[in-house]
């Protein structure tokens, strides 16, 4: 994937997942675990989403299974 290195020298990945209006409910959940298993390792998230635990619970799925270790 694509990367752009920040100001302060930290690689970003260039396309990311984005989380706005996603539902706080199991589909968001679904989508970012999916998202990640896919490829994506940049989730664009936000307070004002009013989704944050759903995206972190997508995350935590993946930790408990053993696929991402971050």
């Amino acid at each position: 994937m694509e990367q752009i290195k920040l100001n302060n020298g930290v690689m970003m990945p260039s396309v990311g997942y984005g989380t706005w209006k996603a539902p706080t409910s199991e589909i968001t959940i679904a989508t970012v675990r999916d998202a990640i298993e896919s490829g994506y390792r940049l989730i664009d998230c936000a307070a004002v989403y009013g989704n944050e635990k759903e995206v972190g619970q997508g995350i935590q799925a993946l930790r408990v299974r053993n696929i991402y270790r971050g």
